[in-house]
């Protein structure tokens, strides 16, 4: 049977969701009061594009990674169930 989370806990996860969803939304008003006012914000989004893509690059690379540790692990375990054996109907000889 399934165990069911409690109100207090599910509280505390849309909390942290609202605050995470909360920073993303403010992220470029943060960057525009934080970051010089003569920058040039056309170069700043081309680099950001180029780490971009590197990320991309990086998250396939150990996406593949998590991959293979589970086909490796899938491959290691699955001899190691053995089957349940029954109890002999038979009375024993005595």
């Amino acid at each position: 049977m399934r165990a069911r989370m409690s109100v207090g806990r599910i509280v505390w996860i849309a909390a942290a969701v609202a605050v995470a969803l909360g920073v993303v939304l403010m992220t470029p008003f943060l960057l525009m009061a934080v970051g010089p006012k003569d920058a040039d914000w056309a170069k700043l989004s081309e680099i950001s594009q180029a780490y971009g893509a590197l990320s991309v690059i990086l998250s396939a690379g150990a996406l593949a990674g998590v991959a293979a540790s589970l086909a490796y692990q899938a491959r290691q375990t699955g001899g190691d169930f053995a089957q349940p054996t029954l109890p002999d109907p038979r009375p024993s000889p005595a």
